[in-house]
């Protein structure tokens, strides 16, 4: 690994390395321990897959489609989560009576722009990059299960 100059974080200096680690890592593979085939059973059976070759070539097929078919939906649930985190944000405080129907509606309103901009910010990152900007909250959120009363249960 090398670091990059004025930002002081590690780059992978070998854009294959991640997929390495990742192998490394995973207890899994290659054992056979319980995974979803992707069709590679019924491949098999009608002769689609006999050989490594083929397997080579139907991995490289299911990735690619894959890709082409389910990243897309990955990235928009990206978008479709900070929009529930707010829209699930703001309905409690209507719930708690901090503010009403029609507020609710103009403040989600006026907070979309700026969750657009924070989901841009961080949306290109890395796994190795995510951090808690705020650890008030994650204590705050920790201590929800020990309210005397509550309305949710989170």
């Amino acid at each position: 690994m090398q670091v990059n100059e004025g930002q002081n974080r590690p780059c992978l200096s070998d854009p294959f390395l991640q997929w390495s680690q990742w192998q490394l890592l995973d207890s899994l593979l290659p054992t056979g321990g319980f995974a979803h085939s992707f069709g590679l059973e019924a491949a098999v059976q009608s002769h689609l897959v006999s050989n490594s070759n083929d397997l080579k070539t139907f991995i490289i097929h299911i990735l690619e489609n894959t890709g082409s078919l389910l990243l897309p939906f990955v990235y928009s649930a990206s978008i479709a989560y900070m929009f529930i985190t707010m829209r699930d944000m703001i309905s409690a405080a209507t719930r708690l009576n901090l503010i009403g129907p029609l507020g609710a509606a103009l403040l989600q309103h006026q907070v979309a722009p700026i969750a657009e901009v924070i989901l841009e910010k961080w949306m290109n990152r890395g796994v190795e990059e995510a951090c808690q900007t705020m650890p008030l909250l994650d204590t705050v959120q920790g201590c929800h299960g020990y309210l005397f009363s509550r309305l949710f249960s989170s």
